[in-house]
Formats: structure tokens, sequence, C-alpha cells
């Protein structure tokens, strides 16, 4: 289903915050961020879609063996501190397609006396 391949960063930080606190296992983590990263890019939000690879990544290093649990959990840990905030921004049509305009070498400022030469 559609709705189950969407990831929710505020469900994603729920869950890694569950690992995180003990309440689940770093497996059960896994296991929900795979039934809904399938096709993520289609319908989550990029922070979402980021935040998920991440964890995933770490996750995957430590089925490799490269991290030990700890420091998964550590990791998981430091990237709940780091929140990313976003917002749409309405900008006139008018703005996007308008040619630039440069500011010409005349100088601005100019002073009220005549400067010479000694």
């Amino acid at each position: 289903m559609a709705g189950d391949a969407m990831i929710i960063e505020s469900e994603l930080r729920d869950e890694m915050m569950r690992a995180v606190r003990g309440a689940s296992s770093l497996n059960d983590l896994y296991d929900w961020l795979m039934s809904r990263s399938w096709n993520m890019h289609r319908d989550s939000a990029p922070a979402a879609v980021e935040l998920a690879a991440e964890v995933e990544a770490l996750l995957i290093e430590r089925a490799d063996g490269v991290l030990d649990s700890a420091d998964v959990m550590r990791r998981i840990d430091g990237l709940l501190d780091r929140i990313v905030v976003s917002a749409p921004v309405d900008v006139a049509e008018q703005l996007v397609v308008a040619q630039p305009r440069f500011i010409n070498s005349v100088p601005v400022f100019r002073p009220p006396f005549r400067l010479a030469l000694a």
C-alpha cells in the first residue's frame, strides 16, 4: 500500500527514540524502517528520506560488523538531536523570470570636496 511506503519524520524519530531508550531493539527499528522505506522517495518529505537513509546506513554498518550496537545507539541518539526545519517560500513569478539588474560602475559615494594630490 502507498501509505505504508511513506516515511513520516516524527514517526521515525519516535521509533528511533524507542530503540535508544530500550523500549524496542535495533532489529525492531530495522524491521519498522524496511517496511516503510521501499518507495519512500515517492511521497515522503526530503528531511524524512534523508533521516531514514542515515538510520538505514547505520543499521547496515552494524549488520556488516563495521559498528557495534553501542556505536549505532550513540549515533542514532545524535541524529535525534539534529532537527531540520523547512518552510515553503512563496516567491512571486516576476522575481523568478525577471532579468538580473546590475548596479552600474558609477561611485555611490561622492565626497563633498575635491581630493588634491600632494
